[in-house]
């Protein structure tokens, strides 16, 4: 898994929020997101030994799926 480094700073929901919630109760997120979150959610859930919440793990989404995460999250608000 290839990790990236961006200048994009996750929206504050990602503070609480852990990518099983984002994926499975926020509107508008697509299939292939849908799947970082979970394969990218769980590989990092199993290293802390705990779900943290997606801010604490953004570095391991790419400069797209934090872009989109961030619309999806604003839409929400």
């Amino acid at each position: 898994m290839e990790e990236e480094m961006t200048n994009i700073k996750p929206n504050v929901t990602f503070k609480v929020w852990t990518c099983d919630e984002v994926a499975e109760c926020m509107e508008g997120v697509p299939n292939k997101l849908y799947n970082a979150l979970w394969g990218k959610g769980i590989s990092q859930a199993r290293l802390f030994g705990y779900n943290p919440p997606v801010s604490e793990i953004w570095h391991v989404f790419t400069e797209d799926e934090q872009t989109q995460l961030n619309k999806i999250a604003e839409e929400q608000e």
